[in-house]
């Protein structure tokens, strides 16, 4: 018999399938790995390179969880979110998610920052011993940008640590759908693409607490950390602290090596943690912290804070006050006179789009009007609703509109003045 034979003929509707896929699968007793060939939601056979997270080789059911119940590894979480127990319980429910519940991913991931030293990596790895080294990838700053990305095949956790990229806005939006979206595009070298569902969950941790531009409304990043400087780490260290914490979660062979620790922490998240986790954890909003924030503050492009620093003061540049406009092109050139002090401004102005976004963040109009006489393009601010008061005086003054240039005209100046 032909190969061309066994496949197309014989085996045709029991090996031959349409694509790969990542379909998620509970382990059962009466299911302990998942199917390889399933069917999609669309009916199409196809291969199925999901892989169940790892699981305890004992059940500990001599430990039980009070309402006080407290070990290091817990103590570590609440220090990396700054003692903050809204904050460490969000990140509880996070891990459970991930861990328990692969068919529900959520819509976004975690930034997690603190100094060296401060237990990060710790953590990091415990989170590999959930789901499995197998189903964990370590990487770079450098390779999540690569068009190459064969590393999200049937990968559940992925981790990158030392990620700083605050001025990078090409980062932050390359990693939009790794995070959000339904699918990934498999993109190997020398190999067709395909298509795989995204059951990838995210985690970044960086020394740095404005370590990404971040979006204003921004929702795929659920930034915590620790404002505990390295010195302060170094003590913990030096009062035994991450002593005891390694003997208690025994990942490592000098302390037994059989991650103990670990699966104790796997126990409390599905006893205590996953009871508690809510129908639409994975899509409902996460709790604002004050480092999330900063982060939204820090990542503004810088027209947008120049520009909203001006209209909150009594501002010297007379177009920013209230209720008046003035030419399109006089706000460019305003910008280009206060960017001869200002570096990060200068180096802003390159791009126009992201200028005119950063000013239409601001509440800024513009439109091709005649006013007295001259058709020429007009800009304002939205500012106590401005742009509605100043379209109903247009309106209601369609031919005698000079008292409106009298008293809503900027007088700045700086195209040619500079």
């Amino acid at each position: 018999m032909k190969p061309s034979e066994y496949i197309r003929d014989t085996n045709r509707f029991t090996n031959v399938v349409h694509s790969i896929d990542m379909i998620p699968f509970n382990k059962t007793e009466e299911q302990p790995v998942p199917p390889l060939i399933v069917q999609d939601e669309f009916g199409r056979k196809v291969f199925n390179a999901f892989t169940f997270a790892a699981s305890p080789k004992e059940s500990f059911s001599d430990i039980t969880f009070g309402p006080d119940y407290s070990d290091p590894l817990l103590e570590l979480c609440l220090f990396l979110c700054d003692n903050d127990p809204v904050a460490r319980n969000h990140l509880l429910k996070w891990i459970a998610c991930v861990k328990f519940l692969p068919e529900t991913k959520p819509d976004h991931a975690i930034l997690m920052h603190g100094p060296f030293g401060s237990g990060k990596s710790t953590l990091m790895e415990v989170l590999k011993r959930l789901v499995g080294p197998p189903l964990t990838t370590e990487i770079d700053q450098k390779l999540l940008s690569q068009p190459f990305n064969e590393y999200l095949l049937n990968c559940r956790l992925l981790v990158c640590e030392e990620i700083k990229a605050l001025g990078d806005r090409a980062l932050y939006n390359h990693l939009k759908p790794l995070i959000t979206a339904k699918q990934h595009t498999i993109n190997q070298k020398y190999a067709n693409h395909f298509k795989v569902r995204n059951v990838t969950n995210c985690l970044f941790m960086s020394n740095f607490s404005n370590a990404i531009a971040v979006a204003q409304g921004d929702r795929r990043f659920f930034i915590t950390g620790t404002s505990a400087t390295e010195s302060a780490c170094k003590e913990m260290a030096n009062d035994g602290y991450f002593i005891r914490l390694n003997k208690f979660l025994r990942i490592y062979d000098e302390y037994g090596g059989d991650c103990r620790g670990v699966w104790i922490f796997n126990k409390y998240l599905e006893e205590v943690i996953l009871p508690t986790l809510e129908p639409n954890f994975a899509y409902r909003p996460f709790p604002e912290t004050k480092w999330h924030a900063k982060a939204v503050e820090s990542s503004l492009h810088p027209v947008q804070a120049f520009v909203q620093e001006e209209l909150a003061i009594d501002s010297d540049h007379e177009m920013f006050r209230r209720e008046k406009y003035f030419e399109h092109k006089e706000i460019e050139a305003a910008l280009y006179r206060e960017a001869k002090e200002n570096p990060a401004l200068a180096r802003s102005l390159i791009n126009k789009s992201e200028v005119m976004n950063a000013l239409e963040n601001c509440g800024y109009n513009y439109e091709r009007l005649k006013i007295c006489g001259d058709r020429k393009k007009y800009g304002w601010f939205d500012v106590d609703d401005w742009d509605q008061m100043f379209r109903q005086l247009l309106k209601d003054n369609p031919k005698q509109r000079d008292f409106i240039k009298r008293k809503h005209y900027s007088n700045n100046r700086y195209v040619g003045n500079f």
